[in-house]
């Protein structure tokens, strides 16, 4: 910072009082004693976001984004379904790779998202493996959970927004749980059907 504001002195055409080195230190001090404090009332009340402004002035706004879509932005939802074969996961990555939507749409599948988890070896993996080895239907809070923690880690970690959901919600069940976990958390925008016939998606497969 002392570099930084120095600097910022030497080659500013307007020059400010306070850019030197003696009223810096007492400025550094000014910020460890009395602003600091109110730093870390946000620390304990768990709403402070630390950022490394060390760097180019892109990599730290690269950091900086992610934080501001993830707090002021409800996530946006679009459920996709269709038959075996209709091109679900073909046309929900045509969408995340289009130029104009890359930047805020995010691709999830509820199968691959139970996939993933079950070769994790995290508790949740031995459920889900416990419930397939016995012939049930996973339950489908966990289903959402995993959503959920999926949206929040591409909200929070790439800027991400808008979710395309493939092959979800299946049945009522599915339908049903997601309301009660996920309905004050976001914003379900439409159900996107995918329609073709079952002689074409027989084709697509075999």
């Amino acid at each position: 910072m002392t570099k930084r504001i120095l600097s910022r002195a030497a080659t500013s055409t307007v020059q400010r009082k306070d850019d030197n080195l003696q009223t810096l230190q007492k400025r550094f001090k000014v910020f460890r004693e009395e602003t600091m404090p109110v730093v870390a009332v946000f620390d304990a009340q768990q709403k402070c976001r630390r950022v490394s402004s060390m760097g180019s002035v892109e990599a730290i706004y690269a950091a900086i984004r992610p934080l501001f879509v993830c707090a002021m932005l409800r996530p946006q939802i679009v459920f996709v379904l269709g038959g075996p074969g209709a091109g679900k996961g073909t046309q929900c990555d045509k969408l995340t790779q289009d130029t104009a939507f890359a930047a805020s749409f995010a691709h999830l599948s509820a199968g691959d998202l139970l996939r993933a988890e079950r070769n994790s070896g995290s508790a949740n993996a031995q459920l889900i493996n416990q419930y397939i080895q016995n012939g049930e239907i996973v339950p489908v809070e966990i289903t959402v959970r995993l959503i959920e923690t999926a949206i929040e880690k591409c909200m929070q970690n790439e800027g991400k927004y808008v979710f395309v959901i493939d092959g979800f919600p299946r049945n009522y069940d599915n339908y049903n749980g997601w309301n009660k976990i996920m309905s004050e958390k976001c914003n379900v925008a439409f159900l996107l059907v995918l329609e073709c016939t079952e002689e074409e998606m027989t084709k697509r497969i075999l």
